[in-house]
């Protein structure tokens, strides 16, 4: 396998786990952001367990992502470069953002078993912060696709 279809291949492994992400990130959106969820009993461990694993699944593919960097990166051109940077800051982002939902999710567990007090002012922050993380991966995903459009198609 060459360098650029090591790059693509991790390039869609991401993609899957961003597929991951969302349906996850739907599921704490429908279970527990609606006022309706205020009625109902959430299952805020399935959420948790579901998130950890995730999380690790994340984080293992930015070391991997690192690992690649080392293998490959002074053998790309200049433009596979910056898709290269370009994808690595996305996946980065995308680490953040599923870490801050996460930590959302455990909030909300540990609320549930009645551990710990839920500070409004706190989970605010983290809302705040997981949108915006939000925005930052969305923003990287554009220039991705564009850096990708050019070395590949």
């Amino acid at each position: 396998m060459d360098f650029l279809d090591k790059l693509k291949s991790c390039i869609f492994e991401v993609n899957n786990l961003l597929s991951q992400y969302i349906e996850i990130h739907n599921k704490v959106l429908k279970s527990a952001g609606t006022f309706q969820s205020l009625f109902k009993k959430v299952d805020f461990q399935e959420l948790h367990n579901d998130m950890g694993i995730l999380l690790k699944d994340f984080a293992s593919k930015d070391i991997e992502i690192g690992e690649l960097r080392n293998e490959i990166y002074n053998s790309l051109t200049p433009p596979q470069k910056e898709l290269f940077d370009c994808f690595s800051g996305y996946s980065g982002a995308l680490l953040k953002t599923v870490n801050l939902l996460f930590k959302k999710v455990e909030l909300l567990y540990n609320r549930s078993k009645n551990e710990g007090t839920l500070g409004w002012g706190y989970f605010s922050r983290i809302s705040r912060e997981y949108n915006e993380s939000i925005n930052d991966y969305l923003e990287f995903g554009k220039i991705l696709n564009r850096a990708y459009k050019e070395i590949y198609e």
